[in-house]
């Protein structure tokens, strides 16, 4: 059920992904966004028994970008928490933060994970009062990228559900496309999975 990319006995989003639920990228028996994850819970990125966000880390929690044993969200660091890219023994990671808490960037008042946030919990990037993982959404919940008033995982999305780039009204996994089903990048009223296709079915470049 749902847009899956050689997927078994899933529901949600998944690519290649086996028993798993929710939106997962090459995972078996995970929840939540996982991409090449193993029994993980929450968004990881080739994580394995870690959860919430995570990115190649292994035993992590929060958002782990390479990161062994580390919380909250780290790119390639160790025993860190917080938000870092390379540090070791570092606490909260900001760039151009006031008031902020977790992971931000340019965020005021944030907590969880947030790029340019104001009062979001969860990870957000650009996020303003929204919950679970969102890149500039408002009001959202699930994984957003640039969302409004949605669910699952979407990027720049309008009340959508499922995955979404850039998509108003849009169920399933789409890249800049409205009103439109299946996955699909940029494209409008099409089903399956398309790249840059007006009404078109199947895989299409």
């Amino acid at each position: 059920s749902g847009v899956q990319w050689g997927a078994v006995g899933c529901s949600g989003v998944q690519w290649g992904a086996v028993g798993c639920s929710g939106v997962q990228w090459g995972a078996v028996g995970c929840s939540g966004v996982q991409w090449g994850a193993v029994g993980c819970s929450g968004v990881q990125w080739g994580a394995v028994g870690c959860s919430g966000v995570q990115w190649g880390a292994v035993g992590c929690s929060g958002v782990q970008w390479g990161a062994v044993g580390c919380s909250g969200v780290q790119w390639g660091a160790v025993g860190c928490s917080g938000v870092q890219w390379g540090a070791v023994g570092c606490s909260g990671v900001q760039w151009g933060a006031v008031g902020c808490s977790g992971v931000q960037w340019g965020a005021v008042g944030c907590s969880g994970v947030q790029w340019g946030a104001v009062g979001c919990s969860g990870v957000q990037w650009g996020a303003v009062g929204c919950s679970g993982v969102q890149w500039g959404a408002v009001g959202c919940s699930g994984v957003q990228w640039g969302a409004v008033g949605c669910s699952g995982v979407q990027w720049g999305a309008v009340g959508c559900s499922g995955v979404q780039w850039g998509a108003v009204g849009c169920s399933g996994v789409q890249w800049g496309a409205v009103g439109c089903s299946g996955v699909q990048w940029g494209a409008v009223g099409c089903s399956g999975v398309q790249w840059g296709a007006v009404g078109c079915s199947g895989v299409q470049l």
